[in-house]
């Protein structure tokens, strides 16, 4: 079985990557049950090794309530595209 790490500001979690199921989550997630990487897959591709922002992806949580993906996070970073730290080398770069 194939794992995804999904990342957020209060840590790691550990989901199927096949299935989406959570397998392990801090305390501070420990209400979301199910990645909805379908509709991930959907609209970007299927996610792939490594890390995903916790804001790319859809979920469900233990009381069935669910989720959507971030979309304005999305426009902002784009799927898959890590942050941008913004500093004056970078505005040089990107004024070019």
């Amino acid at each position: 079985m194939s794992h995804i790490s999904v990342s957020g500001s209060w840590g790691t979690i550990l989901a199927n990557a096949e299935t989406g199921a959570v397998l392990k989550a801090p305390a501070d997630y420990s209400d979301i049950v199910k990645f909805d990487l379908d509709e991930h897959t959907k609209a970007h591709g299927k996610p792939t090794a490594g890390t995903v922002d916790i804001l790319d992806l859809g979920y469900w949580t233990n009381t069935g309530f669910y989720i959507a993906a971030d979309e304005y996070h999305r426009e902002m970073t784009g799927a898959g595209w890590g942050p941008i730290i913004a500093n004056e080398a970078v505005g040089k770069v990107l004024k070019q």
